[in-house]
């Protein structure tokens, strides 16, 4: 395991209502939550003054049994090595290894 901490380096919030998500933590936390023009998706992007830092989406209707709530995501050196550490070490995979498609942005 790493002897340093690994940051969250993105949020995702998925709920049954995603607007009055969006207005409840814009009017408590000060964030804006814009749609990131996703095609075929509703997937909105969560900022904090200029930087993106989460999404929040629609809870899937096939995810029986699930309940709303917040999922992070932690940056690690490597993923494969971080996945067999946490199996070795008896936690368990509750989803595969994905590659996400990202964008940078420069002010």
């Amino acid at each position: 395991m790493p002897t340093e901490p690994s940051p969250f380096i993105w949020y995702e919030l998925m709920t049954t209502d995603p607007t009055a998500a969006s207005a409840f933590y814009g009017a408590v936390v000060g964030w804006t939550v814009t749609d990131s023009g996703q095609p075929g998706m509703d997937y909105r992007i969560i900022q904090a003054g200029s930087s993106g830092i989460g999404g929040v989406l629609t809870l899937p209707p096939n995810a029986t049994g699930m309940e709303p709530g917040w999922f992070g995501y932690v940056a690690v050196p490597d993923v494969d090595a971080t996945i067999a550490a946490v199996t070795q070490s008896g936690g368990s995979l509750c989803m595969p290894a994905t590659d996400i498609p990202m964008s940078a942005a420069s002010p």
